[in-house]
């Protein structure tokens, strides 16, 4: 049996070390667990490392010491992957301030990631975005992705 592939948004690491938001520190925390127990394979991409250099030096100490915990592939900012965000933004799945998001979006398509793990409900795990998401992804690429939080991949809901 194949590994599921995951893709993890900045928001997923983010929470890892976010005290102030318990429930998503402890599902993210219960991710990492089962990530490095080899039960997922993950892709972050360049967007991703960027947000996190982009935090205060402490934070940002403890989620790349989060990171070197775990195996994990790296998808670069190609230009297929620029092309296929801006096709994201120019339908207006997601509104045009959402640039790093439809990067999110583009590096889990391209990555055949069967996830993208958000804890982003506004703009990426909610259904009207995964939707959208599902048919682009399936009309240009034919391939499927749905885009959940951390808690719905490990309870189902």
């Amino acid at each position: 049996m194949r590994t599921p592939r995951v893709y993890l948004d900045t928001s997923v690491i983010s929470h890892l070390d976010q005290p102030k938001k318990p429930i998503e520190q402890e599902y993210s925390l219960r991710l990492w667990d089962a990530i490095i127990a080899g039960e997922y394979e993950v892709w972050l991409s360049d967007v991703v490392l960027t947000e996190i250099n982009k935090c205060k030096p402490d934070k940002r100490e403890r989620l790349f010491d989060f990171l070197s915990k775990i195996k994990h592939n790296n998808i670069p900012l190609t230009d297929e992957l620029r092309t296929f965000a801006n096709k994201i933004l120019e339908q207006k799945i997601l509104p045009s301030s959402c640039e790093e998001d439809s990067q999110h979006i583009a590096a889990a398509v391209l990555t055949n990631s069967e996830f993208l793990l958000s804890w982003n409900l506004r703009h990426l795990a909610n259904f009207t975005t995964n939707d959208k998401v599902r048919l682009l992804s399936f009309a240009e690429y034919n391939r499927e992705i749905s885009i959940i939080t951390p808690s719905f991949l490990l309870e189902g809901d």
